[in-house]
C-alpha cells in the first residue's frame, strides 16, 4: 500500500477484533514514532505500550466505551513530560509522533481510534506513570470490526483558500 492509499483509509474504529500484535510490528510502530521529525531539541514524549489483558481491562474502565479499549491488540498511553506539557511544541511533537505510528499501523493491516476522554487520575495509576508525566492520549490498535469512520468531511472550498481567506481554489473534494 503506497502512503496515499495509507492515508485514503485512515479511519477510527469503534471496535477490533481480538487479536495479538507480533513484536515485529509492534517494533515497525513504534520506530516510526522514533523517527518522527520534532520541533524540540529532544523527543519530550514517550509510549507505555499495554497488552495484558488484566491491564486492557482495568484501562477500559477508564473511558465510556470500554470495548474500543478492551478487545484491542494493544493500547499506547502517550505520555508527555509535565515540564513540557504546557508547551504546544511538545504536544505537537507527541501527536506528529503517534500519526507516524499509526500510518504505519494502517500500512500493516492495523486500526485504531484516539482517546482524549479518559480518566487521567485512574489510567495514570494502571501504568504507573511518574510524577513528572502528564498521560495525553490513549491509542487502542486492534484488527478493525466494522467500517470506521472519519467525520463529517468539510467541502474543498471550505477547507483550503487560494492566497486569502474565502478565495477558492476551485478543487473538488475526494471521497
Amino acid at each position: 500500500m503506497d502512503i496515499f492509499e495509507v492515508i485514503l483509509n485512515n479511519k477510527f474504529y469503534h471496535d477490533f477484533i481480538p487479536s495479538s500484535m507480533t513484536m515485529d510490528e509492534l517494533q515497525s510502530l513504534l520506530a516510526s514514532a522514533q523517527v518522527s521529525p520534532h520541533l524540540s531539541t529532544i523527543q519530550n514524549y514517550c509510549f507505555v505500550v499495554v497488552q495484558e489483558e488484566f491491564n486492557k481491562e482495568a484501562l477500559s474502565n477508564s473511558v465510556a466505551a470500554g470495548q474500543i479499549v478492551r478487545n484491542a491488540a494493544i493500547i499506547l498511553v502517550l505520555l508527555v513530560n509535565q515540564q513540557h506539557a504546557d508547551d504546544d511544541t511538545a504536544i505537537v511533537d507527541a501527536l506528529m509522533a503517534t500519526y507516524q505510528l499509526v500510518l504505519t499501523a494502517i500500512a500493516l493491516g492495523w486500526g485504531y481510534h484516539l482517546l482524549l476522554e479518559f480518566d487521567r487520575d485512574l489510567v495514570k495509576r494502571i501504568v504507573k506513570c511518574p510524577d513528572s508525566h502528564q498521560v495525553i492520549a490513549l491509542i487502542p490498535i486492534g484488527k478493525p470490526a466494522g467500517e470506521g469512520y472519519r467525520g463529517q468531511m468539510r467541502k474543498m472550498d471550505e477547507l483550503a483558500f487560494k492566497e486569502n481567506y474565502g478565495s477558492s481554489f476551485g478543487l473538488s473534494s475526494r471521497e
